[in-house]
């Protein structure tokens, strides 16, 4: 008691440093405190309410993920985690020490996901056909990238939405064409966040056509008239699948 009496006068007399008198107590949260969490797609920001101690607080020590951890000097209520993964969920707590080292008995904790703003990328983008047929082409195409992963492919068909397949697939098989018909295919990518990329490999392709024209079981060829020297013929129209562009 006489050792704390001699202080505090040379506190008034000397101005003796706070940080030399005796903490009995450790610090404390205002009633009701939280983390602020602000999210980019590749840092946290985190801002928290100031801390009371008997004596003084000493600095604040955050950790994210109960891994990394970072002391905060006593003058700073903020602090940015970077370099962190898009679309992941980071959680953050933090403590306040008095100059004994004594911390808050209670931990301010918070949790928030980085978000995604960048949809997959197709540097080396590349769209082949595997098959082509007069009703059903086959194609197959490069992987897109992501910095959190593919979770979906998207063909397109003359700028039509016709399939959707899984991030793992890159080959598919669209049916229902028409034969020797020109068609536009192309892919895009999706991410887990919805992002779908707008560079994606596109070609145009032609359907075969396998089959001639064909003639009703009951066609027959007319005569319809005759010369000395010329015979007129007529005939009804075969059909085909593309057109008859001749006899």
């Amino acid at each position: 008691m006489r050792l704390s009496i001699t202080c505090i006068l040379f506190t008034i007399i000397l101005g003796c440093d706070e940080a030399d008198l005796p903490s009995d107590h450790p610090p404390i949260w205002p009633l009701g405190s939280s983390l602020e969490l602000t999210a980019s797609e590749t840092y946290i920001e985190v801002g928290w309410p100031e801390a009371s101690d008997d004596v003084r607080v000493d600095r604040y020590e955050l950790r994210l993920n109960d891994q990394e951890k970072v002391e905060v000097p006593r003058s700073s209520l903020m602090h940015r985690f970077e370099m962190l993964v898009p679309s992941q969920k980071y959680q953050v707590t933090i403590q306040a020490y008095d100059s004994a080292n004594q911390p808050t008995e209670d931990t301010l904790k918070g949790a928030v996901y980085t978000v995604d703003q960048s949809p997959p990328q197709w540097p080396d983008g590349s769209l082949t056909i595997e098959k082509i047929e007069s009703h059903q082409v086959e194609v197959a195409w490069s992987a897109a990238i992501d910095h959190v992963g593919v979770a979906q492919y998207r063909v397109y068909l003359d700028e039509q939405l016709v399939q959707r397949v899984d991030g793992m697939t890159k080959q598919t098989t669209i049916e229902g064409l028409q034969p020797g018909t020109s068609y536009q295919v192309s892919i895009e990518a999706r991410d887990e966040a919805g992002l779908v990329s707008n560079d994606g490999p596109s070609m145009i392709l032609m359907t075969t056509d396998e089959e001639g024209p064909q003639w009703s079981e009951d066609a027959q060829l007319y005569l319809s008239s005759t010369t000395d020297h010329t015979i007129e013929l007529a005939w009804e129209a075969a059909q085909d699948e593309v057109a008859v562009v001749g006899y």
